[in-house]
């Protein structure tokens, strides 16, 4: 588990950080629109060798929902059946689901390379398509949305307790690094999950599947209102943080074995 866990965070910094840079560059308007979490893995694919990165850092996701998954179900981190417990144990299963879908979604991709921009997208489209075509469908709709909001303020509730270094083993000096690099991450990833389930809400009100927005579309919507391109901007540079994090959390963090 071990391993699997350094190479999953080292794996999810990556894939922030590409975001996070994406969006600042759009921010800035020297970029084209912000990405999802595929679309931002493009440039990769045309890089010497693409395909294999892509390969990894699929792999490297696998094994990140793969720790998720023993996290929530054997509970190694010790946080107990209280409904705190569970309810953080339940987030992690959904993480799991979450990484699982990505990294399944970048393999189908790598014959398709050029469609990885739009993959978000139409992934998005897709899922709300088939939850709208089941009964109750637009309540399960705003129910994703909601859950999502939650989710987002439970980030921005964790960056803001300025405890998330606590668990690395590293030098003072990393530490105190570390402390920002996490806490504006973990906010500003909170804000974007926010703002993408204020979408889902909407496509489920007026049922249509068209308001739903990924990541990228959602940071895109920024540049959009008044006062848009610091707000992105501002996300970006979070974004980036937490997957500078990430990858802090991969070489430094402390994980324990289930027993």
């Amino acid at each position: 588990m071990l391993l699997a866990a350094r190479v999953g965070y080292a794996a999810r910094g990556v894939v922030y950080v590409s975001v996070g840079l994406l969006a600042l560059r759009a921010a800035s308007g020297v970029g084209d629109d912000p990405k999802g979490m595929l679309g931002a893995l493009e440039p990769l694919a045309t890089a010497p060798l693409g395909k294999v990165w892509l390969v990894l850092i699929a792999a490297g996701l696998g094994c990140f929902a793969l720790c998720r998954s023993i996290q929530a179900v054997f509970d190694p981190d010790h946080e107990g059946s209280s409904a705190k417990g569970l309810v953080k144990r339940g987030g992690q299963g959904i993480s799991a689901l979450v990484y699982a879908g990505l990294s399944f979604s970048l393999l189908e991709l790598l014959d398709e390379l050029g469609e990885l921009d739009e993959a978000d997208e139409r992934k998005a489209d897709t899922q709300a398509t088939f939850l709208l075509g089941l009964p109750f469908g637009s309540l399960l709709l705003m129910g994703l949305g909601a859950a999502l909001i939650a989710c987002g303020v439970l980030n921005v509730m964790h960056g803001m307790s300025g405890r998330l270094q606590s668990g690395l083993d590293c030098s003072p000096r990393l530490r105190r690094l570390a402390k920002p690099l996490g806490r504006s991450g973990y906010i500003a990833r909170g804000a974007a999950f926010g703002l993408m389930g204020v979408f889902i809400i909407r496509a489920g009100l007026s049922r249509n599947p068209d308001e739903t927005r990924g990541m990228g579309a959602t940071l895109d919507a920024l540049t959009h209102q008044p006062g848009g391109a610091p707000m992105l901007a501002l996300i970006a540079a979070g974004l980036i943080a937490f997957g500078i994090f990430g990858l802090m959390e991969a070489r430094f963090r402390e994980f324990r074995e289930p027993s």
